[in-house]
């Protein structure tokens, strides 16, 4: 679990030392999960016009500089906005590291990013078997107002499209085992109607 805390670690600091012009570490409105244990690691791409209280010029575009002036409101939003559960155990929030996505493509990137890459790590009493994770921010702009979420914890990742009026989905959760005897029932007679 330590290494764990010390590999997000080592990339937040990656992510703050790196150069002011580079290209986006993710996609726009991306979303990762991985269950690692009892913690789940999620990268996210915000748009920058979910938060408020920070556009210190009113250009839409967050700098390092307005990150860094407004960052325990920032820190608020994102923790309020990004909710991560497994089950009933809400967890601890261990990490939540936001910072500003300049992308090299864009000729106004020099005035700031229009994204906010943020890391969160999120710990659990025990390994979660299924995990919820519930998004409000969404982006001011129609292009911005849609998640493409990616989780993963073992065997095949499970992909969810996250919106304003479907804003949480829960993974990695077992069927209920009356679905289960109600597949079985059925396979069976379709079964039974094939040699009869």
């Amino acid at each position: 679990m330590r290494a764990n805390s010390r590999h997000v670690l080592l990339v937040g600091a990656f992510l703050l030392a790196a150069p002011s012009a580079q290209a986006h570490m993710m996609p726009q409105q991306t979303v990762t999960l991985n269950v690692r244990g009892s913690a789940a690691f999620v990268a996210l791409s915000i748009p920058v016009s979910a938060l408020r209280d920070w556009d210190r010029n009113g250009d839409g575009r967050m700098t390092r500089q307005e990150l860094a002036a407004s960052q325990a409101a920032v820190r608020r939003q994102l923790d309020a906005g990004i909710v991560v559960r497994a089950g009933r155990d809400a967890g601890r929030r261990d990490l939540i590291l936001p910072n500003v996505e300049l992308d090299e493509g864009d000729s106004l990137a020099v005035r700031g990013g229009t994204h906010l890459l943020v890391l969160v790590r999120q710990s659990f009493t025990a390994a979660p078997v299924d995990v919820t994770l519930r998004l409000s921010l969404f982006g001011a702009n129609a292009a911005e107002r849609r998640f493409i979420v990616k989780a993963t914890a073992t065997g095949m990742p499970e992909v969810a499209i996250l919106t304003p009026n479907d804003s949480s989905h829960a993974f990695f959760r077992p069927i209920p085992a009356l679905v289960a005897r109600w597949i079985a029932a059925l396979r069976s007679a379709l079964h039974f109607n094939r040699f009869a």
